[in-house]
């Protein structure tokens, strides 16, 4: 459906280095000089989605609905979550206020590291320091000031060095959003195989049609058979996997 174009560095504590840097974004779409366009019939909760902060708190916290088990990420609490994690420092509520639970302090400062490490990655001609900072507060009063859904979620998909299956945000070359396995590097193939529950993301071999598979990943607005819609446009092949 299409191919890797740039990819953000793993969440690291402060003042440590990745292990491997981002890689930029560099297709027309990605750089803003030509338009998103979602394929077929629009986002699936009507019309393209516009809204970027909701698109990427949805793909770095795989939302997603199994058949058999629901995990949607409550996205307006986490984009408030955001908004506050990042107003942190500029409020003075660190200094003033120090959370009860030292944890998720940790948690709140590794996501908002996260954030400004990846600030300058474009994602449809924004910067995802930019697309972030435009999240709007959630509610009102103390709770806005103890983030906790949001940097937990963003460990366990983004974070935790040692974790199998830690993958990184990332742009597809069309301007779609996605989740990676770590291994994967620009202009790997994003598939939807017919009888996965899961997009794929394999790598071209010398051989023809011959492919590698780097792993599951997750593309927002296709986890639910949106890609076989009738206009989607996609080419339907064949893919030897070895």
């Amino acid at each position: 459906m299409d191919t890797i174009d740039g990819m953000t560095a793993r969440m690291v504590p402060e003042g440590d280095t990745p292990e491997r840097k981002s890689t930029q974004s560099t297709s027309p779409v990605n750089v803003g000089m030509q338009d998103y366009i979602f394929p077929g019939r629009g986002d699936p909760a009507g019309g393209v989605e516009t809204n970027l902060v909701s698109a990427v708190v949805r793909t770095v916290t795989i939302d997603r609905n199994f058949r058999y088990l629901e995990d949607w990420a409550p996205v307006q609490q986490y984009c408030g979550e955001l908004c506050q994690i990042l107003r942190q420092d500029d409020e003075g509520i660190d200094a003033q206020e120090t959370l009860r639970d030292s944890t998720l302090d940790i948690h709140s400062r590794l996501a908002r590291h996260w954030v400004e490490e990846n600030g300058s990655f474009l994602i449809r001609g924004q910067s995802l320091l930019e697309i972030c900072r435009s999240a709007m507060p959630y509610g009102d009063g103390p709770a806005l000031r103890r983030p906790f859904g949001l940097p937990e979620r963003l460990l366990d998909t983004i974070g935790r060095p040692n974790r199998r299956g830690s993958k990184v945000l990332a742009t597809l070359f069309n301007g779609h959003l996605g989740l990676v396995p770590l291994e994967a590097r620009r202009g790997d193939a994003v598939w939807i195989l017919k009888g996965c529950s899961v997009p794929v993301v394999l790598r071209k071999q010398p051989l023809d049609r011959q492919w590698t598979l780097i792993g599951e990943c997750y593309v927002h607005g296709f986890m639910n058979g949106e890609a076989f819609c009738e206009g989607s446009g996609f080419p339907v092949t064949e893919a030897v996997i070895g």
